[in-house]
């Protein structure tokens, strides 16, 4: 699956498009992609001719090439013995077929201390695992 993104960043003849710009703009829709599950995303920023019209122009098309999703093929919480799983697991995000990215199972990981902090459960020891067990697909493992 492709997509094409575009976007228009209006530049005064008397200034410069920096790079630094277009550098972070990639960059913030890698992250995205990657947050939702498309580890293998490509984004390429392509330059288009100067607009004439309303002022000086420049247009910027953010090419991507999503690639396949990653996927969530199991996941599992061990080691918990005082608290009830549905309170740990309350907020968590991800699920067995969902979206994986090491951004939500981080996300899931930190909404897990609050939930044993929120039960008086102080500097909690929660740690995940995931491995790749099949191309695209991640068995992750939460150790309490």
């Amino acid at each position: 699956m492709a997509c094409s993104r575009s976007r228009s960043i209006s530049a005064p003849a008397s200034s410069s498009c920096r790079i630094s710009t277009l550098d972070s703009d990639t960059q913030a829709l890698i992250a995205l992609y990657q947050s939702l599950g498309y580890l293998g995303i490509k984004v390429i920023p392509l330059i288009k001719p100067v607009v004439q019209g309303e002022g000086d122009r420049i247009g910027i098309v953010f090419e991507c090439s999503e690639g396949k999703p990653s996927q969530i093929n199991s996941l599992k919480i061990v080691g918990n013995r005082s608290m009830p799983l549905v309170a740990l697991g309350r907020g968590v995000v991800s699920r067995a077929g969902g979206p994986y990215s090491s951004y939500r199972i981080e996300r899931d990981r930190q909404t897990m201390i609050g939930s044993c902090n929120d039960a008086g459960f102080l500097q909690p020891k929660i740690e995940y695992h995931a491995t790749e067990s099949s191309p695209g697909r991640y068995d992750v493992e939460f150790s309490v």
